[in-house]
């Protein structure tokens, strides 16, 4: 927590948590970013997301969060210092996520990705999965998709998707040649 010479009730908080993967940090900057139109990025970040006086960053198996107690100006104006501080203490080393992340995307691309590390009553899919929010001819839809650790494995989850009660609408494809549409 930093606060200003001349100004002891304006603070800046830094909070930097560590996850077990990259996976469940991207999943909590994605869930605080969520498919929100009007993000802000504070180069050399890029992904970065600063709403309502807070700014929260994904780095490798960092998740942070830069907080203004009182945002006088835009708050990444006033917190970019302290990203570049972060950014020369934590070099980026690579791509953290899986290849597979970019599946309707292009590569590197996770502008409208989010990644749900645990399970989700609201999402068809159990936990590890990701959503891409797409823009198709009539609208934007989001796309759910995941890799599992083996055939049988995906073939189980796929089964219960589409034998699954309820009217939700799910497009399926398990290996090369299963498919299928339940719902509206």
């Amino acid at each position: 927590e930093y606060e200003g010479l001349d100004d002891a009730d304006r603070r800046i908080v830094i909070e930097i948590y560590r996850m077990r993967s990259p996976l469940d940090a991207f999943g909590i900057f994605s869930s605080m970013r969520g498919f929100a139109d009007s993000k802000r990025t504070i180069a050399p970040w890029p992904d970065t997301y600063c709403a309502e006086g807070s700014c929260y960053l994904f780095r490798e198996r960092c998740y942070i969060r830069l907080g203004v107690s009182r945002p006088e100006k835009e708050v990444y104006t006033q917190l970019s210092p302290f990203v570049e501080a972060i950014e020369e203490a934590m070099p980026p080393t690579g791509d953290p996520l899986p290849p597979y992340a970019y599946c309707f995307g292009k590569h590197g691309d996770r502008e409208g990705l989010a990644y749900v590390a645990e399970g989700d009553p609201a999402h068809p899919l159990r936990a590890g999965f990701f959503m891409r929010k797409k823009g198709f001819a009539s609208s934007a839809k989001v796309i759910i998709y995941t890799k599992r650790r083996s055939e049988a494995e995906a073939v189980r989850e796929f089964s219960a998707l589409v034998c699954g009660g309820g009217d939700s609408f799910a497009m399926l494809r398990s290996g090369e040649y299963q498919s299928a549409v339940r719902g509206p």
